[in-house]
């Protein structure tokens, strides 16, 4: 029998203001690095970047695509051959396998060009069981040494270069966020045959300066390593700036709205509880946002903080979840003029709700992005036949930052 099931997801982007006449192709970009001082991609800049949330509120610049290599099922090419296209065999793939130094060796990714590692993943099996995984070389600008070299294991779960929270093992998994530029090209390997990964990467534009990462640029940058670290685990809350706050009860069907001060200026935190915190108020209360005369937040409160389906604790970068109920993000929100929250409530009850924004100085400029955040539910959704589910179909210049999806 085909089973059934609720699936709820929630997108979070920025997009810049587009004139009516401007029709252009999504860009999408993805985590990694900033130009430094110099005007060049750096492991420096790059790490400056992961704990400076205003950059991520700005067009790229220098600009660049996300992109990855992964182990995906090779029979999946067009949805054209449903057979093919809903392969779900993703192991064992790799681009080729080729004889370096008498070693054989498959290729993970090869890249030409100016770029830069953002992140690998690995749930090889091997890994998790704390078993030798082979060694994973970086042939970077085309040298035929290898620039980094390690055991996949030390590697992912951080014992090799940096440890966590740049590289760790988890939720099945081990993971590696240490940016890794380079100027010319990039070519990853495993002397064992691969099981599942992912590799993301940004390709810059040609002509980009990229300083090319080295053990000597690590070891310059281990105290920038150290200091980022620690502030990423901490997730720390804006400060300074002026509060706009809300403490109202809302009734069935009703809604309460606070306006921001009149900008330039940027939401920088957010804070909401509600009463009750229950499952279904966590869904049927909205949290619903306009900046400069646009539509821009329109998302459950459960979800747009990251809870998905009832109450959920966890803390990263972006949002918390208490175990008080209380729930927070740390997105950076900008508008060039005005903007206003409101509380919808779509449920039965009457909930009572406590909002406080964090509202801080923003100057604005051609570069400047609203961040939108939008969801989207189905329900009753049969898992045969297959089908593909879309997340979002967005037209224009933006950034998309992440999703958080809900199965029920």
């Amino acid at each position: 029998m085909p089973s059934r099931e609720r699936v709820g997801t929630t997108v979070f982007l920025f997009a810049l203001a587009l004139t009516a006449a401007t029709t252009v192709a999504v860009r999408a970009a993805g985590a990694g690095g900033a130009a430094g001082a110099a005007g060049a991609v750096t492991l420096e800049s790059l790490l400056a970047e992961m704990v400076d949330r205003d950059r991520l509120a700005r067009w790229p610049d220098p600009f660049y695509l996300c992109k990855q290599f992964s182990s995906y099922n090779r029979l999946a090419k067009t949805p054209d051959d449903p057979q093919g296209w809903f392969a779900n065999g993703d192991q064992g793939y790799f681009l080729r396998t080729e004889t370096n130094t008498g070693r054989a060796e498959w290729v993970l990714m090869d890249h030409a060009g100016p770029g830069c590692i953002g992140r690998i993943w690995s749930p090889d099996r091997r890994l998790l069981a704390g078993k030798e995984t082979g060694t994973v070389r970086f042939y970077l600008d085309g040298s035929a040494e290898p620039a980094l070299e390690a055991p996949f294991l030390d590697f992912l779960s951080g014992k090799a270069f940096a440890g966590p929270p740049f590289a760790y093992v988890s939720q099945r998994s081990g993971v590696l966020f240490l940016p890794i530029p380079f100027a010319k090209g990039c070519k990853v390997t495993l002397d064992e045959k691969p099981f599942y990964y992912i590799i993301t990467y940004r390709s810059y534009e040609k002509g980009t300066k990229v300083e090319t990462f080295s053990k000597e640029a690590f070891e310059k940058a281990r105290a920038t390593v150290e200091s980022v670290g620690r502030t990423l685990l901490e997730a720390p809350d804006a400060t300074g700036g002026t509060t706009a706050a809300m403490e109202k009860r809302v009734a069935p069907g009703g809604s309460e709205s606070v306006a921001l001060p009149a900008g330039p200026a940027a939401v920088r935190g957010l804070r909401v509880t509600l009463d009750p915190c229950d499952e279904q108020a966590l869904r049927s209360t909205v949290l619903v946002m306009e900046a400069d005369g646009e539509a821009t937040v329109w998302c459950p409160a459960g979800d747009f903080f990251g809870s998905g389906v009832g109450l959920n604790p966890f803390k990263g970068w972006y949002r918390t979840v208490a175990k008080d109920g209380t729930l927070a993000c740390r997105w950076i929100m900008p508008y060039r003029a005005s903007a206003s929250l409101t509380v919808l409530n779509l449920g039965e009850r009457p909930v009572a709700v406590t909002l406080a924004a964090t509202i801080g100085p923003w100057a604005w400029d051609d570069r400047s992005m609203h961040f939108h955040a939008n969801w989207r539910q189905q329900y009753p959704l049969a898992t045969r036949p297959q089908s593909d589910w879309n997340y979002i179909d967005v037209r224009g210049h933006g950034v998309y930052v992440g999703d958080t999806l809900a199965i029920m």
